[in-house]
């Protein structure tokens, strides 16, 4: 990432500790974490113990999604990265923009969405029923902010 997007990147602060950073897309930052963060977020064992960059994260993850076997494949590997590690899921799509969007975006999720009881992972967002629109408030109120 250069320096500028960097410099615009916010810096989370956070009481996490140990297994629940991990477990959040928006800390987790796999082998990224410095040795320094990981002694700060006890996390020293629960990551391997190599430390990788952001960009040699981004390539081994590149290496990774080239290796599954269909749009349908990439598309939940990249749902399970995004549920694991936004900071990487985002570094790789914008590193891969033109080749990822149609991925990501239709006309693969249009197949993800006929094959989401195959595929389905984690929520995220929120989930809306033409059948029953009297439940519409009570979603968004679930959801929590920014709804």
């Amino acid at each position: 990432m250069s320096q500028q997007l960097q410099q615009l990147a916010p810096v989370l602060e956070t009481t996490a500790r140990g297994r629940a950073v991990l477990t959040n897309p928006r800390l987790n930052r796999g082998t990224a974490f410095t040795l320094e963060q990981r002694r700060e977020l006890d996390l020293v064992g629960l990551v391997p113990a190599q430390v990788l960059t952001l960009e040699q994260q981004a390539e081994r993850a590149y290496q990774q999604y080239r290796a599954q076997p269909s749009d349908l494949a990439k598309h939940v590997y990249l749902s399970a990265l995004h549920d694991r590690n936004e900071v990487l899921f985002y570094r790789l799509i914008g590193d891969h923009l033109a080749e990822m969007l149609p991925i990501v975006n239709t006309p693969t999720v249009g197949t993800a969405i006929e094959r989401y009881s195959f595929e389905y992972r984690r929520p995220r967002g929120i989930f809306l029923s033409a059948n029953a629109p009297e439940d519409i408030e009570r979603s968004l109120r679930a959801c929590g902010p920014p709804f």
